[in-house]
């Protein structure tokens, strides 16, 4: 009820018919935001039975539910991707909130290419020194699911010898990302080499 004067003074402000189906509109596309936005949580932070980090399927439909409003579902799955809680069991340092960063991360590869901050943030976790493997791992596989061109070459190589690459699957998967962008299309990888 707290929105009541809000859409009152749109009403009013925005006269007619017309007024009152454009604060509707409004009304319900932030609840509608919200609403995603819970979905998504929950999704990100519900731990599947069996096998599984998290569940593929209801974190890329609870992005779906954000619509074309997909800078708000980038902000939910950045914040989630940069949550930590560990606990010390037995002398043991256990992440208790990996399987919701691996699933955020997963959730920001399915935005692709329609939020231009996805990719950047992406390697920006691949070369943070405070990530650990599984976390630039899964950057490194949503990248590869928004896809590599030949341009991304010289960045991919560059990979190689980051330290914070060094000694993890990025330096086996890596030169066989770069050799399929060479073997998919030799001309326009031939300026990167």
């Amino acid at each position: 009820f707290s929105s009541l004067p809000t859409l009152k003074n749109l009403v009013l402000a925005v006269s007619g018919t017309f007024g009152f189906a454009l604060a509707c509109v409004i009304l319900c596309s932030c609840g509608s935001s919200r609403s995603a936005a819970a979905h998504l949580q929950a999704a990100l932070h519900t731990r599947p039975s069996g096998h599984q980090l998290f569940d593929s399927n209801q974190i890329t439909n609870a992005v779906q539910e954000f619509g074309e409003n997909r800078e708000a579902a980038f902000t939910v799955l950045k914040a989630a991707s940069n949550e930590t809680n560990t606990l010390v069991n037995a002398g043991r340092i256990i992440d208790t909130h990996k399987f919701v960063r691996a699933g955020a991360i997963y959730g920001i590869g399915q935005l692709g290419k329609s939020v231009p901050e996805v990719t950047p943030f992406l390697w920006d976790v691949i070369y943070s020194p405070s990530r650990n493997r599984l976390d630039r791992w899964m950057a490194f596989r949503s990248l590869q699911n928004i896809g590599f061109q030949a341009q991304d070459i010289p960045v991919l190589a560059k990979l190689l010898s980051a330290p914070a690459s060094n000694q993890n699957i990025l330096t086996k998967v890596v030169p066989e990302t770069i050799s399929g962008l060479i073997e998919t299309n030799p001309p326009a990888a031939r300026p990167y080499l």
